[in-house]
């Protein structure tokens, strides 16, 4: 059963969403949006004391906010991409000390109203004036201050209010508001500003004013994501977002024709339902599966409001055809929190999907976003990766930074398995060809283990049994955190301690007959021999093999369960974890492959590898006794095509 009868549990948030700027709207008024348009002085140049009173802004280049440099998005709850890149004077090392800002707004008679709310996002210190009089001061000195003059701090993300008495350069009809936004240093390595202005007929309480998210967009279904069905060999699961107006969960597919053009007016309709998500108050997540199709059959999609004729881009997917053989791509880390992380990411799940392109899904291994709880980071990855999830299946782990507010599983449609922690992610298992997959989540703390639960490994014990019984030939694990990596997380207490993942779930793992565990969470590529219940390697007996033209060490019927971690196809990459070797010297003996990471020898001394410089990906096919994986690299200094890094193979006779 999937996730359509736990919907009505969810605790659906209000949002108050703003009428136009200038419009009234009962209790508030919108002065000025946060995306609204600046102009701006960028050149490094003084415009001296009383310049908000003087300036020939209407000369000035012009942006939407938020304008800055240096970073692509902001922080904080409210976080958005960077609208305008603006400059700093020409010289990285002596950048503009103030950057000058100037915007106009209309204002109608606020008789009624207590005051103001403001949001300010500014990096680094801020002084705002309202029709040339100084009205906030945040991180700067007091006093005069000049071009020259230097923040003290940050002011980082900040609503405040201001009644009616402090505001008395406030007008009806047009008004003025300047802002200068002052470094910390010269060497500053970036700059952010936007704003927003509320008119309130009451002044906030002591909770303070919830500034109104974004409306999201009303009309165009995005996000969307399929999984694997219940059934992999007549079924497929869809899950797409929509704004409220949005709200019919219709899901159309038709048979794939000679032409490869769908005819959906001779296809099948599939409603679905739909929800509020927790994490993203604005929008309706709906849900839908295709059920009844034929096994090994290839189908287009669509996804939609068929009443106001509203639909995502045209997908295509192909079911298993039960003959028990399939490949699957596996990535890890995408972990999106820009916009061009997001672009990276993308860009290496399409690279897979091409260099793969009879790959049937693909396996996450989980941290798909940076931050779970912002719904902007979901945005991004699924905009840029949308070629990719229109055609291929993402079957993903719960990462640590996907595990807020109900986020993973509101954006895939799943069968939470028993007992699962549904507000940090869950666990599920999935059938495709000969194998069972069972997907882990390791952000289900309890007395018991770390990063797991008793009830998580009630429901592993029997959901592999059961899987064995039905007469799977390759039971493969999927989780996010691992118990055999080589990166910093190697030597964690909490993976290597008493109630560790080591300790505690790896064991099961190997008497459970377990024959390989994807990992994540440590960002750098590694494989494991065999290891068993005891924590020892067994040294594997190796037969020679080919798969696809390339040399192939087989290890033959392994005694333990294999580890590999496919590296990231996102930024961020670790280097080997060799501090681990003071408390375990034989750690990486356990590994055929424990080396340092590709990107480590472009770091400078002492500092992290580079980021977004080299991605990875494996190419896994499965047939009832052989298993065959390629390990991609694409080393970013070197192009944007593949390469092989390694190969591994595991033999059952």
């Amino acid at each position: 059963m999937r996730l359509g009868a736990m919907a009505t549990a969810l605790a659906l948030a209000l949002v108050l969403i703003l009428p136009a700027s200038g419009q009234e709207g009962g209790d508030t008024l919108e002065l000025l949006p946060r995306g609204a348009v600046w102009h701006y002085s960028d050149a490094a140049e003084d415009l001296g004391r009383g310049w908000q009173r003087r300036a020939e802004y209407r000369a000035w280049d012009i942006g939407a906010a938020p304008l800055g440099f240096g970073d692509e998005v902001s922080g904080g709850e409210l976080g958005v991409a960077l609208a305008t890149e603006i400059g700093y004077g020409g010289c990285r090392s002596d950048k503009a000390m103030t950057t000058y800002f100037v915007t106009a707004f209309d204002a109608p008679d606020l008789r009624g109203y207590a005051g103001v709310a403001f949001y300010v996002n500014a990096d680094d210190g801020l002084i705002l004036y309202l029709n040339g009089e100084e009205i906030y001061r945040k991180a700067m000195p007091r006093g005069r201050v000049n071009y020259g003059t230097r923040a003290v701090d940050k002011v980082g993300e900040e609503i405040f209010f201001l009644p009616m008495d402090r505001l008395r350069a406030l007008r009806g009809g047009e008004n003025l508001l300047q802002a200068e936004v002052h470094q910390v240093s010269p060497r500053s390595s970036d700059l952010w500003f936007e704003l927003g202005m509320i008119a309130l007929r009451e002044r906030p309480g002591r909770q303070g004013f919830a500034w109104p998210r974004t409306a999201p967009d009303l009309d165009v279904p995005s996000r969307l994501v399929m999984t694997i069905g219940e059934d992999p060999q007549t079924s497929m699961a869809f899950t797409w977002y929509t704004g409220w107006e949005g709200a019919a969960p219709d899901l159309q597919v038709a048979p794939s024709t000679s032409s490869g053009v769908a005819d959906f007016a001779a296809g099948m309709a599939f409603p679905g339902f739909s929800m509020e998500p927790r994490n993203a108050p604005g929008y309706l997540v709906h849900k839908a599966e295709a059920t009844g199709l034929a096994p090994g059959g290839t189908y287009h999609f669509r996804a939609g409001d068929a009443a106001r004729d509203a639909w995502s881009e045209t997908g295509s997917f192909t079911l298993d055809d039960g003959d028990g053989a399939f490949t699957f791509l596996s990535v890890a880390e995408t972990q999106a929190g820009t916009p061009g992380e997001a672009r990276l990411a993308a860009g290496v799940m399409a690279a897979a999907a091409q260099a793969v392109p009879e790959a049937a899904f693909i396996l996450h291994s989980g941290d798909v976003v940076d931050n779970a709880g912002r719904e902007q980071e979901w945005g991004w990855f699924a905009d840029a990766a949308e070629g990719t999830l229109l055609r291929l299946p993402v079957m993903a782990a719960p990462g640590n930074h996907d595990a807020d507010s109900m986020a993973f599983i509101d954006h895939f449609n799943l069968s939470p398995g028993a007992g699962s922690d549904m507000e940090t992610g869950v666990h599920y298992s999935f059938d495709y060809g000969s194998s069972h997959f069972m997907v882990l989540n390791t952000n289900d703390d309890s007395g018991s283990y770390d990063y797991f639960s008793s009830r998580q490994m009630e429901w592993l014990r029997r959901d592999a049994a059961r899987a064995s019984q039905r007469g799977a030939q390759w039971l493969i694990v999927l989780t996010h955190r691992g118990p055999y990596t080589t990166g910093p997380h190697a030597d964690s207490k909490r993976i290597s301690g008493e109630d560790g993942l080591r300790r505690k779930v790896a064991p099961a793992l190997a008497e459970l007959g377990v024959d390989l565990v994807v990992q994540g969470h440590d960002h750098i590529y590694s494989l494991s021999k065999p290891i068993g219940a005891s924590g020892e390697a067994a040294e594997p007996q190796v037969l020679a093999g080919e798969y696809k033209g390339l040399d192939v060490p087989y290890m033959v019927n392994p005694e333990g369960v294999v580890y590999v971690n496919p590296g990231s196809a996102g930024a961020k990459v670790y280097g080997l974890n060799s501090a681990i070797l003071e408390d375990d010297p034989g750690y990486f003996d356990k590994f055929l492959w424990a080396r340092e990471h590709t990107a480590e020898a472009y770091a400078e001394s002492g500092e992290e590898p580079p980021r977004g410089l080299v991605q990875n990906f494996v190419d896994i096919n499965v047939t009832p006794g052989m298993l065959s994986a390629v390990v991609y690299e694409i080393d970013r200094s070197l192009g944007d095509a593949p390469y092989v890094l390694d190969t591994f193979g595991i033999v059952k006779r």
